[in-house]
């Protein structure tokens, strides 16, 4: 089974970067808060998005159809839905941008995991996206880390940046094949009351979409 997912990834970002607002209570967003380095932390997200993105700002860098998720069910988050961001696997899978939007006293906002995932149909296909992708990342990124499988039949690659993460898992039992490909921001050091911070997140969205 993979290493990490995407709500794996989440917690390791919301623990990162997540403290109450200041004394006044009002909601501080991660554009507002980084005492460190600015620019060049928001633009290390993947396929031209930027870390701390809203809603709108992702959809106005999405060129192909997308799909909107925000039910209960995906509280606190909305879930954008799209199949084509990366032109050197294009239609090979589908990938998910998870957003946080604005909460009441909640501090971080915006795009802060894109995940991607794949069932290739048999065995050919699973090893070439597989190389596609570890070269796509090799060029990027460098020198990825890789996790030695038990087995033989799962490959764990990972690479850590300053401010995000990355994780991509090839799996394949039998006749079935599966990757999966995620990042995550991990750029900011709060991390006062993020449990609490993150619980009243929790209600008042389900409140919002329980309304609707």
């Amino acid at each position: 089974m993979k290493i990490i997912n995407v709500v794996s990834l989440f917690l390791i970002s919301i623990i990162s970067i997540t403290t109450w607002a200041n004394s006044d209570n009002e909601p501080i967003s991660l554009k507002k808060i980084a005492p460190k380095n600015t620019l060049s932390d928001l633009n290390s997200a993947p396929f031209g998005f930027r870390w701390g993105d809203d809603l709108d700002e992702v959809k106005s860098k999405l060129a192909e159809p997308y799909e909107i998720i925000n039910d209960p069910k995906r509280c606190p988050f909305v879930v954008v839905k799209a199949n084509n961001l990366d032109e050197t696997i294009k239609n090979t899978g589908e990938y998910e941008l998870l957003i946080m939007p604005k909460y009441n006293r909640f501090t971080f906002n915006g795009l802060l995991a894109i995940s991607y995932k794949s069932q290739p149909a048999n065995v050919k296909d699973y090893h070439n996206l597989l190389g596609k992708i570890t070269n796509s990342l090799k060029r990027n990124y460098g020198v990825l880390k890789q996790a030695r499988s038990m087995n033989g039949m799962e490959r764990y690659y990972s690479f850590e940046g300053d401010n995000f993460v990355i994780s991509l898992t090839g799996e394949q039992y039998k006749d079935s094949f599966y990757i999966d490909l995620e990042y995550a921001f991990i750029g900011y050091e709060y991390n006062q009351d993020t449990e609490l911070g993150y619980s009243v997140a929790m209600e008042e969205c389900k409140k919002q979409r329980s309304q609707h």
